[in-house]
């Protein structure tokens, strides 16, 4: 069994894989809790221990400054990302033309321009099947992207076949991938 898509780049679908593969980082779940967590702490300081002793306008102009920082919070990792995924081929010659991937019996090959890596199952960290993509984790925070808009309904299925078969408990279905991040 082997699949084997060529496709071109697009940054858009890149920032939904980079965003995707957000889910699989521990760092990036501690984000909004920081960003929600922290101005409600500070309310709580500033506004419910003081509310007999400050008018409503006090109030808010203390809270100001904190959701202000919570704001930027939440926006940061989404701003990063679509920064990244939109000057990707400056930062990266191999994103520029066709894109191949190559999944079979030995692992993922990855092809792009003057660019050829090959990964056997082993040497994967993680698979994760999403809505739109596999992904193919070669470290703990980066992988590989193979979307499913250039996969027919057979060629998902061996996809997700040969990833069951050969990386078992390390590949991630929709579902769990779900519950998990």
């Amino acid at each position: 069994m082997r699949v084997s898509k060529t496709f071109d780049f697009d940054s858009q679908e890149f920032y939904r894989a980079i965003r995707f593969m957000g889910r699989f980082n521990p760092a990036t779940r501690w984000v909004p809790a920081f960003a929600v967590g922290f101005p409600l702490l500070m309310f709580y300081l500033v506004v419910v221990r003081s509310w007999g002793r400050i008018s409503v306008l006090s109030a808010s102009l203390n809270m100001l400054p904190w959701l202000l920082l919570g704001a930027f919070y939440l926006a940061l990792v989404p701003l990063m990302q679509r920064t990244w995924a939109r000057k990707a081929t400056e930062y990266d010659p191999s994103l520029r033309g066709p894109q191949t991937r190559i999944v079979d019996e030995s692992g993922v090959e990855v092809r792009g321009a003057n660019s050829h890596q090959h990964l056997s199952w082993p040497d994967l960290r993680r698979i994760a099947e999403g809505p739109e993509f596999f992904l193919f984790f070669y470290n703990k925070r980066m992988a590989h992207y193979l979307p499913k808009r250039v996969l027919d309904a057979a060629e998902i299925g061996v996809v997700r076949e040969l990833a069951q078969a050969n990386a078992g408990a390390r590949f991630i279905t929709r579902s769990q991938s779900l519950r998990s991040a």
